[in-house]
């Protein structure tokens, strides 16, 4: 498997990383597969964490929390398991010292994190917010062929970072950031934009 990262600090001093190709094309499949499972019981914005501007949700798309779905995480969830690969001494040796962020996902912090699933279909969005954590991992990952265009997300209104299968996008929780609208390209079931959101918070 072959992982490509890439950090970029922008004029207005943006720090994110991404990573390429992130899991196996095995890994990818089976956690489509548990997404494709759950979707089902995707829930609306109001019941799974939205940001909110003026009493109006900005989420538009539907979601849950794996807690939320499953009755024992760690057990049951194939996302939960390979999500683990952001914590591993490999990964975090490859990227030490990349951004300065990243220290909070060392295990000197004594971290925890909380997993999202979301799926976003025809003119699905998610308007500019921050999250409330530490630092935010996601997962982007879509049926081939790709049905849909949009779904970038934009970082502090500045910074686009392109929707790729298999990208893992890493970044401050306080950075402002927004999602484009998903556009369909064909009606197809399962086709649209999934989005595997690790929220990583630090105990205190």
């Amino acid at each position: 498997m072959q992982r490509n990262t890439v950090v970029s600090k922008t004029l207005n001093n943006i720090p994110f990383v991404y990573v390429d190709n992130f899991f196996s094309e095995l890994e990818t499949e089976r956690m489509l597969k548990e997404l494709d499972t759950m979707r089902g019981n995707f829930l609306g914005p109001e019941e799974t964490g939205a940001a909110f501007k003026n009493g109006v949700s900005l989420k538009n798309t539907m979601g849950i929390f794996l807690k939320d779905y499953f009755d024992d995480v760690p057990a049951e969830s194939n996302i939960y398991k390979t999500t683990r690969a952001y914590f591993d001494d490999e990964f975090l040796k490859s990227v030490v010292g990349k951004a300065w962020f990243l220290r909070y996902i060392s295990p000197e912090y004594n971290f925890y994190d909380n997993t999202q699933v979301l799926y976003y279909e025809n003119k699905d969005t998610y308007g500019n917010h921050v999250d409330l954590a530490t630092v935010t991992i996601l997962c982007w990952l879509h049926r081939q062929p790709k049905a849909f265009v949009g779904g970038d997300i934009v970082l502090e209104e500045t910074v686009k970072v392109e929707m790729k299968h298999n990208r893992v996008l890493i970044f401050p929780s306080i950075t402002r950031h927004e999602v484009t609208p998903v556009e369909m390209l064909e009606e197809k079931d399962g086709y649209g934009r999934y989005c595997i959101s690790n929220f990583v918070h630090i105990r205190t």
